[in-house]
């Protein structure tokens, strides 16, 4: 290969392979990040494309509709797209690793605005949690019936800890007194 041959070499990404069935047809279709932006491939009807933020539904329905000869397709997939974004922006928040400094800052964050969450309501698989008071988390099953409450002495480090992936119940806190808290009550 000459030197002049290959100019420049850039980092891209894959994001997702997505199967979408819609209207009797299958789109394949891999998208991720390149230089410029993003880019999408839809492999099983050969064309492919740039992508704004996988948030830009409208241009990249735009670019995609144009790529495949049809719109209401292109619509389709770049929601798709942007839903997908959307739950891994949410995963990669909860799972981000934080040096001790950061947490114990944000922990001082949400302990100066602890009124703002006071009465949120957070949902877990097969029940929710909300926060009652300054001390007390409580939580329901999917039924709304009452599964009891935690005590906690530092609900800003809870508030955290939920915030960034923790489950309660299925992670065994306990309510202070060496109980814990399960869907069938306290063991």
């Amino acid at each position: 290969m000459k030197e002049n041959d290959l100019t420049y070499v850039y980092e891209a990404t894959a994001r997702e392979e997505l199967s979408i069935d819609y209207e009797g047809s299958n789109y394949l279709v891999i998208y991720g990040t390149h230089i410029n932006g993003g880019w999408f491939a839809i492999i099983n009807h050969g064309v492919s494309g740039n992508l704004a933020g996988f948030d830009d539904v409208h241009y990249n329905e735009e670019q995609i509709g144009m790529a495949l000869n049809n719109y209401e397709v292109g619509n389709k997939i770049a929601i798709v797209i942007a839903a997908f974004d959307e739950m891994n922006k949410e995963i990669e928040m909860k799972n981000e690793k934080l040096s001790e400094d950061e947490k114990m800052k944000r922990i001082e964050e949400i302990r100066q605005n602890l009124d703002s969450y006071l009465y949120e309501v957070y949902s877990f698989d097969e029940y929710y949690a909300i926060i009652d008071s300054y001390e007390i988390i409580q939580f329901y099953n999917d039924d709304n019936e009452h599964l009891g409450c935690i005590v906690t002495d530092d609900m800003a480090s809870c508030i955290f800890d939920i915030l960034h992936g923790a489950d309660p119940i299925n992670d065994g806190w306990e309510d202070g007194t060496g109980q814990t808290l399960t869907l069938d009550g306290w063991h």
